[in-house]
């Protein structure tokens, strides 16, 4: 449905397939999280007072015949981290999200090389060098967890470099270089619709 003008749309109704890698599926499914996302979050500060640490753990690129297998090795991982005491001392909550990327560049880009130019260097490839990971599959984890406002000055707070060696230890791949930790800005209101965390495929939540 529209405005007369046009210049408001709205859906009234869909036959929706529910496919998670329907693109216009998942684009409406990731909107409604974000939404919800947005407003468990808000509750939680305000009521808790807990802050928010974003997460994001990687692996190795996989090609498609590997995909299925390094995603169980990548929840059983996963799984192990949240049973470490340095985990559970700082948990008090969390959401996670399974996101899997294509590779589809066949040679190195411009934009691809800026946004990891230390792994393209260490390997001595840059602009216009043949892709490495081209057709191949990212599988990754999107972590939101909720700690108490003390956390980031207290004893307990879980370096970057910390992080990065539980991640390698519970997955069992010293090679790993890439866990990304970052504070959430504690208003949580200011939560976009398209913010990255939304834009992904499998969701489970524990508050």
């Amino acid at each position: 449905v529209t405005t007369k003008d046009y210049d408001a749309m709205k859906v009234h109704f869909a036959n929706s397939c529910t496919n998670r890698f329907c693109p216009i599926c998942s684009w409406t499914k990731a909107k409604k999280d974000a939404l919800m996302l947005a407003v468990l979050m808000e509750a939680i500060y305000t009521e808790k007072e807990y802050e928010f640490v974003f997460v994001t753990l990687t692996i190795p690129n996989v090609v498609a015949d590997d995909l299925e297998p390094s995603i169980r090795r990548l929840n059983g991982a996963l799984s192990k981290l949240f049973r470490r005491k340095i985990f559970q001392k700082v948990n008090k909550g969390y959401v996670r999200k399974l996101e899997v990327t294509y590779n589809d560049k066949e040679y190195i880009t411009k934009e691809m090389f800026y946004n990891a130019r230390s792994y393209f260097e260490a390997r001595e490839l840059y602009i216009g060098d043949k892709n490495p990971n081209f057709d191949t599959y990212h599988p990754h984890i999107h972590l939101l967890v909720a700690v108490n406002s003390s956390y980031f000055t207290s004893r307990d707070y879980i370096k970057r470099d910390t992080w990065l060696k539980n991640w390698r230890e519970v997955y069992g791949d010293q090679s790993i270089t890439q866990v990304d930790v970052r504070k959430v800005n504690s208003k949580p209101q200011q939560v976009s619709e398209d913010s990255t965390f939304s834009q992904d495929v499998t969701k489970e939540g524990h508050f």
